[in-house]
């Protein structure tokens, strides 16, 4: 590339993606900002995969494309995370007992949720990867798989809260991380 040629983005969005998290709005949030993390450690265990012979760790390709489906609805969940808080706003000055305002809830709750089992099995999924895989690309993993217990952790944080606040108590008590 010539040096008077512009340098050509890496991640087309991350900056919008980026301000959006940072704007003086509910929407979105911190769901949202563990979500795309949690993508992106995924995908340097998907590097990881990628540049370990697929001799090495066995069952490779289900492996790989296992972590491929979480980066890509950890993708998917950031957007839904959002869309859970806009539905939440919508819905807060609703009284408690009304089904509109319980979905919502239910959705604040359920999101972070599913982000925790989804590092969670990410991170047993790629187990045999930080064993085996290739040595030179080790470190990439080993980071995907601390950013991947962070978000675990932290998504935990936000189910507890949401959890909290919701009226339904027998529902809350059902779906505990």
């Amino acid at each position: 590339m010539a040096e008077d040629q512009p340098r050509q983005e890496l991640f087309p969005g991350l900056r919008a993606g980026i301000e959006a998290l940072s704007a003086q709005r509910a929407s979105p949030a911190a769901g949202s900002a563990l979500a795309m993390t949690g993508a992106l450690a995924v995908s340097l265990l998907i590097k990881l995969a990628r540049l370990t012979p697929p001799q090495a760790v066995a069952d490779h390709a289900a492996l790989l494309a296992g972590l491929i489906a979480a980066r890509n609805r950890l993708t998917e969940l950031a957007e839904a995370d959002a869309s859970a808080i806009e539905g939440w706003l919508r819905t807060h000055r609703l009284p408690d007992h009304d089904p509109a305002r319980q979905t919502a809830w239910r959705a604040l709750a359920e999101s972070p949720l599913e982000g925790a089992e989804l590092c969670h099995s990410a991170r047993l999924m790629a187990q045999p990867l930080l064993r085996l895989g290739r040595a030179s690309a080790l470190p990439d993993g080993q980071v995907g798989d601390q950013l991947l217990a962070a978000c675990q952790r932290a998504f935990g944080v936000l189910v507890r809260a949401n959890l909290a606040a919701i009226p339904d108590d027998q529902w809350a008590q059902s779906a505990q991380i």
